[in-house]
């Protein structure tokens, strides 16, 4: 930490891209504990730990975990609980996301802070070619929400300037059949393909690039680009 501490503070720019793991470790914790009320913390996080070993992806374990509680209570009582547990962690992403950027600014309230704004990785992705339903605009509206929320209602939202990269194109997430989530699949394949592709990664540079000549050091703003 003391190292980090000693880089924030020496930096001229900081670009900060933080937060979509808040919504869903803490969707994976609601829902075990729902499974599993009267089991103490740390036989919940050892299940957890299991249970990402045994699925490969925490989509994978939420898919199980939702499919266990939709088997004992239904579906519409499932659905209602992922919308409120979501709910829930969003407010829980803004309080931390919030905390960090003041901290990174009492640290050094001289660098320029960018804020870089969330993607949705699975936003082209369906079943299978045989099954052509897109299932990835599902994650739109919590990412929406984020987006929202660091754009213009983070409590220190005047120390940063925000990027918007809605648009960033990823590797590869056409077919979710194409991927064994158990196996090898996800860490040598899936979990590198979610991430941006060569052309997503220069679409995320050029928005912070043309930020970065826009505004000088002293102003903050909203800068989104194609």
């Amino acid at each position: 930490m003391d190292i980090i501490r000693a880089e924030v503070e020496q930096a001229d720019l900081i670009t900060v891209a933080i937060g979509s793991n808040d919504m869903l470790v803490n969707l994976i914790l609601n829902l075990t504990s729902l499974l599993n009320p009267t089991a103490d913390e740390n036989y919940k996080l050892w299940l957890i730990e299991k249970l990402l070993a045994q699925y490969g992806s925490e989509n994978e374990v939420i898919n199980q975990l939702a499919a266990q509680i939709a088997a004992i209570h239904g579906i519409t009582f499932t659905i209602n609980k992922l919308i409120q547990f979501l709910n829930e962690n969003l407010k829980i992403f803004q309080q931390n996301y919030a905390v960090i950027l003041r901290k990174l600014h009492e640290i050094n309230p001289n660098a320029r802070l960018i804020s870089v704004g969330y993607y949705n990785p699975m936003r082209d992705a369906k079943i299978s070619d045989s099954i052509p339903i897109n299932v990835g605009h599902i994650m739109d509206a919590p990412l929406i929400a984020m987006n929202a929320y660091v754009r213009t209602l983070c409590a220190t939202r005047s120390y940063y300037n925000f990027v918007s990269v809605w648009n960033a194109e990823v590797i590869s997430t056409s077919n979710l059949s194409d991927f064994d989530m158990t196996g090898e699949d996800f860490w040598g394949k899936f979990i590198i393909e979610v991430h941006p592709s060569e052309a997503g990664h220069k679409y995320i540079a050029n928005n912070i690039y043309s930020t970065l000549q826009l505004v000088t050091p002293s102003s903050r703003g909203i800068f989104a680009f194609g």
